[in-house]
């Protein structure tokens, strides 16, 4: 225990010919003190989606209209110490906002104004206040996304933009909304909740609905830009969330069941030409996924335990082909997560949703994980003295990151 306090501290230790044994999985390690909070004050809605800029600005919408004091109409601005104001924000909820790798600020959702001044359900943040995006829509957006490419596509409920018929999913051509080849029709009641896009052009959407275009395709599809494509036999349930990894696999969540066929529960992957489940999923809704990479994926959502067996509540995190310990998660009458993305340098995770508490932190409906620390130590021999091996290891964090074998005290230079 002596050796691991000296360890944690980061000092630099002088030993002699002394056996050291070290063992670490190379895992981050999350524990509860990670967590920060970003809104320990009364927020009074629930938080449903941030989004970060270049700059490292955090923003984020919903329904609230104060965040940790502040006054606030449904989206507010992070700057790093306060909270602020995006203009008169909006006079209904935001259910998603998305950033152009330009730093242009998009948000959607079942608005009409804001202030004064009509916003039909899509609007663009210029610096100032929320500017028109041609006729808006007709009814409420769900969620939009900007591709590689820079083109905005937006999903929800709306069958027109303007004058002009237009089912479910639309993209922006510049000066007014287009709609890919028939849009999304089928059901009582068809929808896209969900949007993602891969470097190779394709738009993937999901939600409620039976066909994309003509072709038949159950609550998931694929936009090559010129034509639709089922994705197998489709998904059985409501799809809220979709995400591409760097491999060009496909992840989708939601509340369902099956996926081409394959017994899931509420997340499956899709690697090209079928489906498969992502070690035995979670026990409720999946309302947001984040891919770190292939092999790190984090889930948010409504839910307390992944793969089975292992608590999560509300998030939860794939990584290295199993479910891992995330921290105690989120907590509160809903203890829900709907939106969570990390900054550019891949250090701090943010999330958005229904909570009151983030690893028992008061933080009203977002907070802010840390990255688990590195530790290195480096080892340097005393007059007379040997070592074969690395000089300098890095080790993460863990209750079994370092354990030692025969180890008498080390002399202690410098601390």
């Amino acid at each position: 225990m002596r050796g691991l306090f000296f360890l944690r501290l980061g000092v630099m230790i002088f030993v002699g010919f002394i056996p050291i044994f070290l063992y670490s999985e190379d895992i981050p390690n999350y524990i509860d003190d990670d967590w920060e909070s970003l809104s320990p004050n009364w927020t009074n809605g629930i938080i449903t989606s941030v989004v970060i800029d270049g700059s490292g600005a955090v923003y984020c919408g919903g329904t609230f209209t104060s965040i940790n004091g502040v006054s606030a109409n449904r989206v507010a601005r992070w700057n790093g110490t306060n909270w602020q104001a995006m203009g008169s924000g909006f006079n209904g909820a935001i259910e998603k906002m998305c950033i152009s790798p330009g730093g242009d600020i998009y948000a959607v959702g079942s608005f009409t104004y804001s202030g004064s001044n009509q916003r039909l359900r899509i609007a663009k943040w210029n610096g100032s206040s929320w500017q028109a995006m041609g006729g808006g829509f007709n009814d409420v957006v769900y969620t939009a996304i900007v591709t590689s490419n820079g083109t905005v596509f937006v999903g929800g409920k709306f069958s027109q933009s303007g004058s002009t018929s237009i089912n479910r999913i639309a993209y922006w051509d510049g000066s007014q909304w287009r709609e890919p080849y028939l849009g999304v029709s089928g059901g009582s009641s068809p929808y896209v909740l969900s949007l993602t896009s891969d470097p190779n052009g394709n738009v993937y959407a999901g939600g409620q609905f039976q066909y994309a275009g003509v072709v038949s395709a159950a609550n998931i599809a694929r936009w090559d830009g010129t034509n639709w494509h089922a994705l197998g036999s489709g998904i059985n349930g409501p799809v809220h969330s979709l995400a591409v990894d760097e491999t060009g696999k496909l992840y989708a969540g939601g509340s369902f069941t099956q996926a081409g066929g394959v017994s899931v529960s509420n997340i499956a992957v899709w690697d090209g030409s079928s489906w498969s489940s992502l070690g035995g999923g979670v026990n409720g809704i999946v309302y947001s996924i984040f891919s770190q990479s292939s092999q790190s994926i984090f889930i948010g959502g409504n839910f307390s335990n992944a793969g089975g067996s292992m608590t999560s509540n509300g998030l939860a995190w794939w990584y290295s082909g199993n479910w891992r310990n995330i921290t105690s998660g989120v907590n509160g009458s809903n203890k829900e997560i709907r939106s969570l993305i990390f900054d550019s340098q891949g250090d701090l995770l943010y999330v958005g949703g229904d909570f009151y508490t983030a690893g028992g932190k008061i933080s009203y409906s977002i907070a802010k994980l840390k990255k688990p620390p590195v530790f290195t130590i480096t080892y340097t021999a005393d007059i007379g003295g040997s070592i074969s091996g690395n000089a300098v290891q890095n080790i993460m964090r863990g209750n079994d990151a370092v354990s030692y074998s025969h180890l008498t005290l080390p002399t202690i230079y410098s601390v």
